[in-house]
């Protein structure tokens, strides 16, 4: 008889299984369907927040496939909702994240999915489809695969603050202009942020740390179970969880972590 550790181990790699081959059917329909006119509607009134056919067919394809795999299990979507069942297992999806980038015709857009039990990320899969090539880890295992290629993905070990690379949305701190904060936010941040290809690249050591704000639940969930399998820490300003998105910091070791949260802190509150 299986114990619950090897039960917990044959289910985690049952699921890592299922989002790659969930990557590669998501990869074969944009192939095909990449010229796709990609109309466009604006979901909110008070800004652009804008949606395309191919945000909601690939959702579609994601929902039908987890729905004849794991037909128990709830599912939480950016364009369709959330779909509950009496489950502790949810999955998060955000079917473009980037669709901006998709619209203007940049590469840097992608599929993201998540499993969360009891409302904790477990597993993620992050896909970048014109990169070809998509991360995916559970807690403490992550890689990418590039090109066919395995590779461990792995946080820098960079400890100097003085030289640590920060990548960041700028966009994001305009809502501070008022308390005339944004030049100190903005310097502390070096490189622009590309969608979720930046913290695809701080997982692949390249930069060391992302800042972000406004995340949703299916922008980061994904992501969280990436992260750590990589090295990497993550939480909001104040240094706490981030289950239900909001403000984050992303950032390569405990030391630079709560330097960067002291160091907003003390410019915003």
């Amino acid at each position: 008889m299986q114990n619950k550790k090897n039960i917990s181990k044959i289910s985690e790699v049952k699921y890592l299984n299922f989002l790659n081959n969930l990557s590669l059917k998501i990869n074969k329909f944009y192939s095909k369907n990449y010229l796709m006119k990609h109309t466009v509607y604006n979901k909110k009134k008070s800004k652009f927040d804008p949606v395309t056919i191919l945000d909601k067919k690939i959702e579609e394809i994601i929902r039908k496939e987890i729905k004849k795999k794991f037909r128990d299990h709830n599912i939480i979507g950016e364009e369709y909702g959330d779909d509950r069942k009496k489950s502790f297992y949810d999955w998060i999806i955000d079917p473009i994240d980037g669709t901006k980038s998709l619209i203007a015709g940049n590469p840097t857009w992608s599929n993201l999915v998540g499993l969360d039990y009891k409302k904790k990320p477990i597993i993620g899969l992050a896909n970048f489809p014109e990169l070809n090539k998509f991360y995916i880890a559970k807690k403490n295992i992550g890689h990418v695969y590039f090109r066919g290629k395995k590779i461990k993905l792995k946080v820098s070990n960079n400890i100097n603050f003085k030289t640590i690379k920060i990548a960041g949305a700028m966009t994001c701190f305009l809502k501070y202009r008022r308390k005339k904060k944004l030049r100190q936010l903005t310097n502390i941040i070096q490189y622009h942020s590309f969608d979720s290809l930046s913290i695809a690249n701080f997982c692949e050591g390249k930069i060391d740390a992302v800042i972000g704000c406004g995340n949703k639940s299916w922008d980061i969930h994904p992501w969280i179970p990436i992260i750590k399998s990589a090295g990497g820490f993550i939480s909001n300003w104040r240094g706490e969880e981030v289950d239900k998105g909001g403000n984050i910091i992303i950032s390569n070791n405990l030391i630079n972590h709560k330097k960067i949260i002291n160091k907003i802190n003390s410019i915003l509150f």
